[in-house]
């Protein structure tokens, strides 16, 4: 199928790529189809793109790329609609901002996708430890020594 976006211009997407959120996102309910692809140009960004509205994009990274430990109350969370069978099948993004130069993650909102049925939610932690605009360090990598 094609998805239109605003970035990219139109992908080509498989039927089976598509992950439906029942609820659609915070703010966003009537937006309930969305891919999850790749940035082209940095292997660590993901883009969730609206598959009914090409301008609703989100740039995200996954979790674990937040360089420290992103750890919640899972049974603290309503995720009956994501047909989980382990947490083994669940992966967890976090929406990314730019506030003037700064990055910053939305970890307060993560998105967290059952990658096997491909159904997500977009989840509000009540942890008062995360935050909407958590400024994000660039970690770099470190130089490769030869001898």
């Amino acid at each position: 199928m094609k998805v239109r976006t605003h970035r990219f211009g139109t992908l080509d997407v498989e039927r089976e790529d598509l992950i439906l959120f029942p609820e659609g996102l915070v703010g966003l309910s009537r937006l309930t189809e969305f891919v999850l692809f790749q940035d082209p140009t940095s292997p660590d960004l993901f883009w969730l793109q609206s598959t009914e509205r090409s301008e609703f994009a989100f740039a995200t990274i996954h979790s674990s790329k937040l360089g420290t430990v992103y750890d919640f109350d899972w049974d603290a969370l309503d995720l009956e609609n994501l047909e989980l069978e382990s947490l083994g099948e669940a992966e967890v993004f976090v929406i990314l901002n730019r506030v003037g130069g700064t990055f910053t993650a939305n970890l307060k909102g993560p998105i967290i996708i059952n990658s096997m049925k491909m159904i997500g939610k977009q989840v509000v932690l009540k942890d008062g430890r995360f935050d909407v605009r958590h400024p994000l360090q660039v970690v770099e990598e470190p130089a490769c020594v030869t001898a």
